[in-house]
């Protein structure tokens, strides 16, 4: 998630897409083609992306809670699904897929004054796409699709980042299945916490499954209290490591899933020394795509740690995130301001 700076007074978003090509250096980037496919008017907040099996783009709004989408076929903005005003939710951060057609996204309430999390007011939700589809056009009335609670977890200061273990899915490289029993795995931006939701199960409740405060709080001088931000796993089917953004501490980390457990573990450090790191997205190697923040740079990290600016510019100022989509050669990216 990505803080308005202290000077911003209006906010716009919109999300693009761009071609890759071959890694130039970080002292000669020359950007890929990408245009604007979604610029939504007033102020608006943009946060996280991810993508449904039929290639549209579902996207959360940190700054009132909406779910959007954008068809894949004739790029095509619909609002997916709008809280009602009694269920005290005014922001959506991290959505998965975690059975087909069918995401979990966490949600909770931020402050009206400068729009910081409240805590003890975070939950994850269950959004059923199953039969639903987005209307002919924006002048027609659409049912929402079914959105129920999984679980709230009390203790949650902000739950940021998600990302998916074994899903009951049966299509992409992901996919494991429809008897698969999937775990959620939820960041809290401001305690450090990894928090683990089984959403198919019996008990939902959620218990922790990594903590490392002294390095994934946020530090005490950030702008904003977020540590612990962007969390994925690479699009495989049995992925080995689960990846982190430490936020305003400026770092990327890997820590293996089978270690995560273990008492005292400290995750592999892959990059630092940015200002800001937000949401990012990841290939099956584990080469990853970083949003960063004010730094107005899409950067990309190998597994070895090697980072190349794959694009920079106004057109990624202030990024929240990126979803990039291997087999189109296409990576998606999401402004907050």
């Amino acid at each position: 998630m990505l803080v308005p700076l202290p000077a911003v007074t209006s906010l716009s978003s919109f999300l693009f897409l761009a071609n890759t090509w071959a890694a130039p250096t970080v002292s000669d980037v020359s950007n890929p083609p990408a245009r604007v496919i979604w610029e939504p008017a007033g102020d608006t907040w943009l946060e996280c992306i991810t993508q449904r099996s039929n290639g549209d783009l579902l996207i959360t709004r940190y700054d009132n809670g909406e779910i959007w989408t954008v068809r894949s076929t004739t790029n095509q903005v619909s609002l997916v699904y709008q809280f009602p005003p009694d269920a005290n939710v005014n922001s959506s951060l991290g959505i998965a897929e975690y059975e087909d057609d069918i995401f979990a996204f966490s949600g909770g309430q931020i402050a009206a004054a400068d729009q910081s999390p409240i805590g003890g007011s975070w939950s994850v939700w269950s959004l059923d796409l199953r039969n639903w589809t987005p209307p002919a056009d924006n002048s027609a009335e659409n049912s929402p699709p079914p959105v129920t609670i999984l679980t709230a977890i009390p203790e949650a200061n902000m739950l940021n980042g998600m990302a998916v273990l074994r899903p009951a899915t049966t299509k992409g490289p992901h996919a494991n299945g429809k008897d698969a029993s999937p775990l959620l795995l939820l960041a809290d931006s401001n305690r450090g916490i990894i928090y683990h939701v089984s959403p198919t199960a019996v008990d939902k409740s959620a218990g922790v499954f990594y903590s490392n405060p002294d390095i994934l709080t946020a530090p005490p001088d950030a702008a904003f209290p977020t540590g612990l931000n962007g969390l994925q796993v690479p699009p495989v089917r049995d992925p080995a490591y689960i990846y982190f953004t430490g936020g305003f501490r400026g770092t990327f980390y890997r820590l293996a899933l089978a270690q995560a457990s273990v008492e005292g573990t400290e995750p592999e450090l892959l990059a630092g020394g940015f200002g800001n790191l937000d949401d990012f997205s990841l290939q099956a190697d584990g080469t990853a795509y970083l949003s960063t923040g004010g730094a107005d740079e899409i950067v990309r990290v190998s597994p070895q740690g090697k980072q190349t600016v794959v694009f920079n510019g106004d057109l990624v100022s202030s990024s929240t995130a990126t979803l990039f989509v291997e087999k189109q050669g296409r990576c998606h990216h999401s402004s907050g301001i």
